[in-house]
Order: C-alpha cells, then structure tokens, then sequence
C-alpha cells in the first residue's frame, strides 16, 4: 500500500511540476516500443495454454491497453510496477522456502502456502476464469488461460 500512494504521489507531482504540455516524441516513441513488446512477448494464449505468471497476466490495467496519454501512460506504469514488484517478492520468497525446506513446493497448495501465504504477498488478480498453477518441474508459477485472450 505504501508504495501504491508512493507511486501516486510522484504522478501527482510529476503531473503538476510537467504542467499539460505534450511529452517529447523521444518519450512517446519510448512508451510505444515499450507497450508493443510487452504484447508482442505475450502473443495471444489459447484456451487452457499455460504461461508463465509474470508482469501483464493481471485483470489490472487490462482496460487501459490501447490507450496513451498524460493520464493513461502513467497509470499503466503504475499496474506494472506493482505487478514487477510483487512478482520479485515471490521470487524472493520461493528462494527463501528452498533454502528453509531443503527443496521446492511440490505443489501449487504447498506453493500458495508455503511462499505466498507465508509471506503476505498477494497475487495479482486474474481475468474471470484464468488460474495460477505451480509447476513443481521447473519452479515456476504459472497461469492457466481459461478462455481466448486478445492482445
């Protein structure tokens, strides 16, 4: 929560301070290539594909795709910042399990026990339908498409 109103707090300033001038192409070019990678590292997942849980799976922001702006680029920032956040925390916290325990989760209870629970970290919330699964292989958590996603 802190650093949500953290975050929040340098928009707001950056936004009074930048007064409602147009950002320099450089920074517009910046945020396309930005946002054109992200879609184009997600593809379109089918029905029941499994990917890789990382910055981008969230319900939040998903309303905000496609659009730019003084308002919309920085409040996108924001959902991926925390989601970046939160996902290097889980890291953190699976790394921290397997040096305790001697070994990995071997499942995704153990997992959302034993590393997300354990540690107070919150996921962040999927679309309707999609779930997060642990794969005990590769250590990695991931996420279970449950329907056709658009980039």
């Amino acid at each position: 929560m802190l650093i949500r109103s953290g975050v929040t707090g340098l928009f707001m300033l950056a936004f009074v301070l930048g007064g409602c001038s147009k950002p320099p192409p450089a920074v517009l070019d910046a945020a396309k290539k930005s946002q054109n990678a992200t879609a184009a590292d997600q593809g379109n997942p089918k029905m029941g594909e499994r990917v890789q849980a990382k910055v981008g799976v969230g319900k939040g922001g998903q309303k905000l795709k496609g659009h730019n702006g003084m308002l919309a680029t920085p409040a996108k920032q924001i959902f991926i910042a925390e989601q970046k956040i939160m996902f290097m925390r889980a890291q953190q916290a699976l790394t921290a399990f397997e040096i305790m325990n001697d070994r990995y989760p071997r499942s995704t209870e153990e997992y959302m026990q034993g590393v997300i629970k354990a540690n107070q970290l919150t996921l962040p919330e999927l679309p309707v339908g999609d779930r997060y699964e642990f794969d005990p292989k590769t250590h990695t958590l991931m996420v279970i498409k449950s329907v056709e996603q658009t980039p």
